[in-house]
């Protein structure tokens, strides 16, 4: 989510992470709810090495 986004937007993305297992709220700063794929890209990359990190400790 970006922090340039609605209010009321920021406010259901965190309600969700916070019902949903394992969920994470990330806000990025200077986006708007359409985040940049090239801001995007480095935040999903560092949650799926961190997952396959946690898996493979498991």
């Amino acid at each position: 989510m970006g922090r340039k986004s609605p209010e009321c937007s920021r406010h259901v993305q965190r309600r969700i992470a916070a019902a949903v297992p394992g969920a994470q709220h990330r806000s990025l700063p200077g986006q708007t709810h359409m985040i940049k794929t090239k801001v995007l890209a480095p935040v999903l990359a560092d949650y799926f090495v961190e997952a396959i990190a946690c898996k493979s400790r498991s």
